[in-house]
């Protein structure tokens, strides 16, 4: 009788292993589909080239690294920042670098801060304020 409890304890063991198994990969194959809804959302807003997607790609992944969060977060960032009009994909994602650090300063989350950025250098662009400024301004001001 002990020589089968010890059978089913292993067994249970053993599926208590896989189930965790598969909830651990259930879990990753949803955030990548998260990731890529989030780069098909934001590619209806540039050309789309491969260029274009690898780059954001490429920018998102570092900069959650870099700064923290997760790569979708930072996707959903490159979107708030091209549909406010912040230019090309490169130029947003020098946006989007500066919108970290202030997020990280003024303790808040990315899409915020490029809401911030975006709002005060569309509203002051004839007189040449760049995000840096921005940022600067709004971080001594906080």
């Amino acid at each position: 009788m002990a020589a089968g409890a010890a059978k089913a304890a292993k067994a249970l063991a053993a599926f208590a292993l896989g189930y965790a198994s598969l909830q651990a990969v259930s879990g990753g194959v949803s955030l990548a589909r998260e990731f890529n809804a989030a780069i098909a959302e934001t590619s209806t807003l540039i050309e789309g080239t491969p260029q274009q997607l690898k780059l954001i790609t490429d920018e998102a992944r570092s900069m959650a690294r870099a700064f923290g969060g997760d790569a979708k977060s930072q996707v959903e960032a490159f979107y708030q920042a091209i549909s406010a009009g912040a230019g090309t994909v490169e130029q947003s994602a020098a946006l989007l670098d500066q919108a970290n650090r202030l997020a990280i300063g003024g303790v808040t989350d990315v899409t915020m801060a490029v809401d911030g950025l975006t709002t005060a250098t569309n509203a002051y662009a004839k007189d040449g304020l760049t995000a840096v400024a921005a940022s600067d301004a709004l971080f001594v001001g906080m």
